[in-house]
C-alpha cells in the first residue's frame, strides 16, 4: 500500500529537471520505428528506460505512468529488503517501538529521489545484492544486471560486487579506515589515471562528472542554503559511516565487506561532487543494511539506531524543502481530491510542458 501511494506521488510530480529531458525523449522514441529506435539507442549505454518509453509510446500509453513505475518498484523492493532484515533479527522483530525507529530510518519519505535513473538503479542495485549475499540467490544477479542497464554508472558498483565475491575487500577496521582516509585525499590521483585506460565511449559517460561544471563548478552558482541543505541531507551518511566504523566486527563478512567496496568506492569520488553525493548514498544502504543485520538490542545499538533515525528524518525534511518550488507546480493535491483512477491516468500534456517548463528543464514561475 505504501508502494502504490508513492507511486501515485511520482505520477503527479512534475517533468522537470532531468524528467523534462526524459519525457522529451519519450516524445522522440514514440515516433520512430523498430530500426530507427534501435540506432538512436546504440548511441547510448543507459536501455532500461528508453524501451520502457518506446514501448510507452507504440502503446499510447502516457510516459507519466513511468514515473509511478520507478516509485512503486523501489518502494517495494525497499519495504521487501526491510521485512526480511527484520524477520531475520528477532531484536528488531520482537520490539515495536524500534521496529518503527528502523523503518522510518531504511525507507525514506521521498517524492522524487527514485523517478531519477540513478537512485532507481541504485535500489535494484541494494535489492539483487541483498539476493545475493544473504539469500544465495542467482536471481539477484538479474536486479543488478537491470541497475547497469537502467544508468551505466552501475558497472562500477557491478565489478565491486564481483570482485567482493571473490573474498576481496575483507579488511579489518584498521585497514578500512586507512584506505579510506587515503582515498578520500588522493581521489583525484587515482580516478583520472584509470579514465586513461578506459574505452572512450565508457570515459565519455562519466566525464561530465569528473571534469566541468558538474564536477564542483556547478556550486558557484548555488546559494549558501543550497549548501546547507546538501550539507543536512548528508548528514545521516557521515552519521552512518561513523556508525559502521564503530560497530565494525573483529571477523568481517560477506555483507561488511560489500559495504567496505561501498565506501572506497565513495571516498575515492570525493574530488567530483555530484558523483561523491550520489555514491554516498548507495554506501547509506549498504550502511543501512549493516545496521539492521547487526542490531542486537544492546544500548550502544539502540543509541545508533536513534541517532540515525533523528539524522534521516533532518534529511527527510530538508529533500522536501528542496522541492518546494516543484510542488507549487505539481498535482499532489490531487491525492486528496481523486480517485485512484483518476491519479493512474494523470497527464501532463505537452502544451503544459511548453507553457511551464524551459527547455533547460527549469519551469517556468512568477
Amino acid at each position: 500500500m505504501w508502494a502504490v501511494f508513492m507511486g501515485f506521488i511520482g505520477i503527479l510530480y512534475p517533468p522537470v529537471g532531468d524528467f523534462y529531458r526524459y519525457t522529451r525523449d519519450f516524445y522522440f522514441y514514440k515516433e520512430l520505428d523498430w530500426s530507427e529506435f534501435l540506432m538512436a539507442i546504440s548511441l547510448k549505454f543507459d536501455y532500461l528506460l528508453a524501451f520502457l518509453s518506446y514501448f510507452f509510446g507504440k502503446l499510447n500509453l502516457n510516459f507519466d505512468l513511468v514515473r509511478f513505475i520507478y516509485n512503486f518498484v523501489a518502494y517495494l523492493l525497499l519495504g521487501s529488503v526491510f521485512l526480511k532484515l527484520t524477520e531475520r533479527n528477532s531484536a528488531l522483530s520482537s520490539d515495536r517501538k524500534t521496529r518503527i525507529l528502523a523503518l522510518v530510518l531504511f525507507i525514506p519519505f521521498s517524492i522524487s529521489l527514485f523517478l531519477f535513473r540513478f537512485f532507481f538503479s541504485m535500489i535494484l542495485f541494494v535489492y539483487g545484492t541483498y539476493l545475493i549475499i544473504e539469500d544465495k540467490k542467482k536471481r539477484g544477479w538479474l536486479f543488478v544486471v537491470l541497475s547497469v542497464l537502467n544508468h551505466f554508472s552501475f558497472l562500477i558498483f557491478f565489478l565491486a560486487l564481483i570482485f567482493q565475491r571473490w573474498g576481496l575487500f575483507k579488511f579489518n577496521r584498521r585497514i578500512i579506515v586507512v584506505l579510506g582516509v587515503c582515498g578520500f585525499f588522493c581521489g583525484g590521483l587515482i580516478v583520472h589515471p584509470v579514465m586513461d585506460y578506459l574505452p572512450t565511449d565508457i570515459v565519455n559517460q562519466f566525464s561530465v562528472y569528473i571534469d566541468g561544471y558538474w564536477a564542483g563548478d556547478f556550486l558557484k552558482d548555488r546559494s549558501i542554503w543550497y549548501k546547507i541543505q546538501q550539507f543536512l541531507g548528508n548528514l545521516v551518511v557521515y552519521c552512518g559511516v561513523g556508525t559502521f566504523i564503530l560497530l565494525y566486527p573483529s571477523k568481517p563478512n560477506r555483507l561488511v565487506a560489500w559495504v567496505n567496496s561501498l565506501l572506497l568506492l565513495a571516498v575515492v569520488s570525493s574530488p567530483f561532487v555530484v558523483m561523491y553525493g550520489r555514491f554516498m548514498i548507495v554506501l547509506l544502504y549498504g550502511i543501512k543494511m549493516f545496521l539492521l543485520y547487526s542490531y542486537d538490542n544492546s544500548i550502544m545499538s539502540k543509541r545508533y539506531l536513534y541517532v540515525l533515525f533523528m539524522c534521516m528524518i533532518i534529511s527527510n525534511m530538508t529533500e522536501l524543502w528542496g522541492v518546494r518550488r516543484q510542488l507549487s507546480i505539481s498535482r499532489e493535491k490531487q491525492l486528496f481530491c481523486s480517485s485512484s483512477i483518476g491519479i493512474l491516468t494523470n497527464h501532463y500534456s505537452e502544451e503544459w510542458i511548453d507553457d511551464n517548463v524551459y527547455e533547460s528543464g527549469d519551469f517556468k514561475h512568477d
